[in-house]
């Protein structure tokens, strides 16, 4: 059967329905196609979004912990990178230092100087041109250049008390920490900074002693080389450390008013300054010399003399001298501190009673200029000093007889437990064991080095008594306790132990500041704006009062 032929409108509604099912199709398949895109982006957003929000929260947490404040540089000192919880340990030294050198000071009756409220912008009690953010940034910088220099020098093994030291500040830390329910770390960082831990903190006070025992070693080294000749040149120029005297002495001041500003000029050489003060110098020397020549004829008639001069030439604001105000007595670098530098030096070389004689010293330093008469009662002397052990019992009460009376019974009992065995070294274990005294208890008892009239007058008096032997013994009795004493030696003149050690010392000292000097220091902006600031430091404050401490405290005052 042959096939319909279609007509014209139903061959075009067949051909119009095959285009619409043809367009059908083709939408369909770029709707598939859109779709699929559509759910693949939300998943790679889903994804970017998730990893983002990880990111964020693992750099929360490194950064709640600390982890960048270990890695990131906050300076360079000599290119050498410190971190910010480097620096953090140094902001908090020199921060406790200050803080409880003011508790000592208030402790002493007088006023302290830096509290919870100091601000840091408060003006700085050391240096009145900086304030105390800027004097703790300065220090804190100058202490890690010290570490920095000294830490892997020769000679910076820890030593088994250093290691004791360090392990019972962690103690203490610990202690508090509980005390103020934190985790251990968690007060670490709240009182050191952020990114200070366990770990950084035992090596931060590690370097503290390293570097402190690399400079005592190279101190050490330069005093064993020293020769007697160098010994005795410093000792002759430097007598007045020394040798004690009395003298009555009495002090011309040269008026350097009018060319005050003058002599405030950098750049000044010593010369310049005397120029300026020339005239001022001749009038004041015409009068020291007029009322010396008096005072020379007649030395018993001293304070007369003085308060004549004093009235004719202050008339109302006059000083009225009397023979104890007039009298200087004792170690002369220390007691005799008014007198000029030349004067002081003449003092520990005089030889007799009624020396006399009127010196001109000149301070281009501080721009002081002085003429001391002085008259000597008791000439210069050396004095030794003794090296002695000692165990001490305190009063549980000292206004209590009874307590008294048990601290003696106590000390006896130790007495005749040490005659059974009556040795140095046997003294020396029952301090360590029985002393209550804490500063030289874990030595066994021993001051290696006592003055004259250092201690209470009943221990000096022993120490110092003219009959006193290596190995004598005995109980004396002092406002602290009663004390079993033990001689162990005169260790001869005072300035042949103290000079060597006073040479070194100045040694280490300008060697230390020459190398200190040389290394740069650079600070790295983006780890320097993240150190702990002052104002932070007040919360730590709060929370301790003795726990952040360390054995910085000693290398920041120097």
């Amino acid at each position: 059967m042959a096939k319909e032929k279609l007509t014209e409108a139903e061959q075009y509604r067949l051909e119009r329905k095959k285009r619409i099912e043809k367009e059908k199709k083709k939408k369909n398949s770029y709707f598939s196609r859109n779709h699929e895109q559509v759910q693949k982006t939300k998943k790679i957003v889903g994804i970017t979004v998730a990893v983002c929000v990880c990111v964020v929260v693992v750099c929360f947490f490194l950064n709640y912990f600390g982890v960048f404040n270990r890695m990131l540089p906050a300076a360079k000192v000599d290119g050498t990178s410190v971190s910010v919880a480097e620096m953090n340990c140094a902001f908090a030294d020199i921060k406790n230092m200050v803080y409880n050198q003011s508790q000592q000071y208030e402790q002493s009756g007088q006023q302290s100087f830096y509290t919870q409220e100091t601000k840091s912008t408060d003006t700085c009690v050391y240096d009145q041109t900086k304030t105390w953010g800027e004097y703790f940034e300065e220090q804190a910088l100058e202490h890690i250049k010290q570490i920095y220099a000294y830490k892997d020098a020769e000679g910076n093994t820890l030593t088994e008390d250093q290691i004791k030291e360090i392990d019972e500040t962690f103690s203490t830390l610990s202690d508090s920490a509980e005390q103020n329910k934190y985790s251990l770390n968690a007060y670490i960082r709240e009182v050191y900074g952020i990114g200070v831990n366990q770990k950084v903190l035992r090596t931060w006070l590690e370097n503290v002693y390293k570097a402190q025992n690399a400079q005592t070693a190279a101190s050490d080294t330069y005093k064993d080389k020293l020769s007697d000749e160098e010994i005795s040149k410093y000792y002759n120029e430097n007598k007045q450390k020394y040798t004690t005297a009395s003298v009555m002495a009495y002090t011309l001041r040269v008026d350097t008013t009018e060319v005050a500003d003058k002599l405030a000029e950098e750049g000044l050489k010593d010369e310049d300054k005397e120029n300026l003060v020339k005239d001022s110098v001749a009038s004041t020397k015409k009068n020291a010399e007029a009322l010396y020549k008096q005072i020379k004829d007649n030395p018993d008639n001293f304070v007369q003399l003085v308060n004549a001069y004093e009235k004719k030439q202050n008339k109302e604001a006059a000083t009225e001298y009397t023979e104890d105000t007039a009298t200087l007595t004792g170690k002369i670098s220390e007691t005799m501190t008014a007198l000029g530098k030349e004067a002081q030096l003449w003092v520990a070389n005089s030889k007799s009673v009624n020396q006399s004689d009127v010196i001109y010293t000149a301070d281009y330093d501080s721009n002081s200029f002085q003429f001391d008469i002085v008259v000597v009662k008791e000439p210069a002397e050396n004095y030794n000093t003794v090296a002695v052990r000692h165990i001490l019992i305190q009063p549980s009460d000292t206004n209590d007889e009874t307590a008294w009376k048990e601290a003696k019974e106590e000390i006896e009992t130790i007495e005749k437990q040490w005659k059974k065995n009556a040795t140095e070294d046997y003294f020396s274990e029952l301090a360590k064991e029985k002393s209550t005294d804490p500063g030289s208890k874990e030595k066994g008892g021993l001051y290696d080095s006592v003055v004259p009239g250092q201690m209470e007058t009943t221990f000096n008096d022993w120490c110092f008594d003219s009959s006193r032997k290596p190995g004598d013994s005995g109980i004396i009795k002092t406002s602290y306790g009663y004390h079993l004493m033990y001689f162990v030696k005169d260790n001869g003149a005072y300035w042949k132990t103290q000079v060597p050690t006073d040479m070194a010392s100045e040694y280490s000292s300008d060697v230390l500041q020459a190398q200190l000097d040389e290394m740069s220091v650079e600070k790295v902006s983006l780890g320097w704006n993240k150190i702990k600031e002052v104002q932070d430091y007040k919360d730590a404050q709060k929370l301790t009062t003795t726990t952040a401490t360390t054995a910085a405290e000693t290398t920041a005052a120097e």
